[in-house]
């Protein structure tokens, strides 16, 4: 009786054990997979600007458009800013 008890507690153990490095390993598994998603965003988020970029270059140059170098913008006072009227 002895030795069926100690079997099933040897066996519960060895469950217990698998049980726990299965659930570390799904963890792990589900922390790549966040990391591979995100990765994939930011990637697919690189392309678009890339296909943006060429496309706004391309119709650029359709239209004939001169790029410009360096852009400066002209410092207000803080609190205006012109308005024109439409007639």
């Amino acid at each position: 009786m002895a030795a069926v008890l100690l079997a099933v507690i040897v066996l519960n153990f060895i469950q217990t054990n698998k049980i726990i490095e299965n659930n570390f390993k799904l963890t792990l598994f589900q922390k790549t997979l966040k990391e591979k998603q995100e990765q994939n965003q930011n990637l697919q988020m690189s392309v678009l600007q890339i296909h943006s970029l060429r496309g706004l270059g391309e119709k650029a140059k359709e239209m004939n458009l001169v790029s410009i170098g360096k852009t400066e913008y002209l410092e207000t006072a803080p609190g205006f800013f012109a308005l024109a009227e439409k007639p």
